[in-house]
């Protein structure tokens, strides 16, 4: 009798043992078809296949940071900052139909264009700017135009 007992308890631990590693074979088999997201082929040539898709988005988040590098720089020599005056140089007659543009960038480069007004005829001047300052005299206006860009 004592042999039977103990033959039941070790085919109740080998029958508990096979259901355990079941278990443990269907955890696997599910982690393996999560990972392998249901390709078929070897699991070697999937790793290969997500490592050069890995590969590939460095490549072009590498090409995409050299891009915005671009466009940053770009941006700083844009345009960003406009002021404008009216005014009238005639103080006797007429509105005020001249004007001074400052067009700068965030580096405070650019150009300032004036425009005088008279009956007979119309001016156009051009002034450059580099680091808020003209190498050219500025008039009142002009002055009061690169100040307003600079706000």
């Amino acid at each position: 009798m004592p042999s039977m007992n103990t033959l039941t308890i070790t085919i109740g631990i080998l029958g508990l043992l096979v259901v355990v590693l079941g278990m443990f074979l269907g955890m696997t088999m599910y982690r393996i078809k999560q990972l392998t997201r249901g390709q078929s082929g070897s699991l070697e040539s999937i790793i290969k296949e997500n490592n050069r898709l890995v590969k590939d988005a460095l490549t072009t988040l590498e090409k995409q940071r050299l891009e915005i590098t671009q466009i940053q720089e770009d941006a700083m020599n844009a345009i960003h900052n406009i002021g404008v005056v009216r005014f009238n140089p005639f103080k006797e007659t007429g509105g005020n139909q001249s004007f001074a543009v400052a067009l700068t960038d965030k580096k405070n480069n650019g150009v300032i264009i004036s425009s005088l007004y008279a009956r007979e005829r119309i001016n156009v001047f051009a002034k450059p700017i580099e680091n808020g300052q003209s190498s050219y005299t500025l008039t009142d206006e002009e002055k009061a135009a690169l100040a307003q860009s600079k706000q």
